[in-house]
């Protein structure tokens, strides 16, 4: 309520613009991303060169799976502030790799370790192209790290299980879709990688 009254109160154009933001942040993290969109193209408006709401926009337009709008954002903030970029180069990435656009994807993905190398999610999504494009070993890599700084993802060992499958490591396979169920014991992807990487260790194929 508070930031209604700031936007539709007698207040400058530049405090109704970051209003604008916070209302679109709050009802972003709501859900209710359609109202929230509204909102950072108000805000916008008012300040074109917004970090916060050009990364919030693009994330919002990447969840309607609107991946070119979405990219077009975070490429803006980029532009705007390279210096506080890792998480904006991840943004983008998700953004190219759900287009398709595997390769900018691994540039992004790169770009974004190499100023936060503590980002898991940027090394598990690396990891998750790396496999796709058959360079499982360097994928293996960044599934590991990934795991060294987030030791309970279900995804990451889940991810890390099939690559090792792929490379024939069958026992360490299972140990990691095992180490998925601990985590979260109802992970259906692991339920079936564990069931059909244990039928296969019984059969020896």
């Amino acid at each position: 309520a508070g930031f209604k009254q700031e936007i539709t109160g007698d207040l400058p154009a530049a405090s109704k613009g970051v209003s604008h933001g916070r209302l679109g942040r709050v009802l972003y993290s709501l859900g209710r991303i359609d109202e929230a969109i509204l909102h950072f193209e108000e805000s916008l408006k008012v300040d074109p060169s917004s970090v916060f709401v050009l990364n919030n926009l693009g994330g919002a337009l990447h969840d309607q799976r609107k991946f070119a709008e979405a990219a077009a954002c975070f490429e803006k903030a980029l532009a705007q502030d390279p210096s506080n970029a890792a998480i904006i180069h991840f943004n983008l990435g998700r953004s190219r790799r759900s287009a398709g656009r595997k390769d900018e994807a691994v540039k992004e993905f790169r770009a974004a370790i190499a100023l936060r190398p503590d980002l898991d999610e940027a090394h598990n999504n690396l990891g998750n192209i790396l496999k796709s494009n058959g360079e499982v070993r360097e994928a293996v890599k960044h599934f590991e790290t990934a795991l060294s700084l987030n030791p309970k993802s279900p995804i990451i060992h889940l991810n890390l299980g099939v690559s090792l499958e792929l490379l024939g490591e069958l026992d360490e396979a299972i140990r990691h879709y095992r180490a998925a169920l601990a985590a979260n014991s109802g992970f259906e992807p692991a339920q079936k990688k564990l069931a059909k990487a244990l039928r296969r260790k019984r059969s020896g194929s």
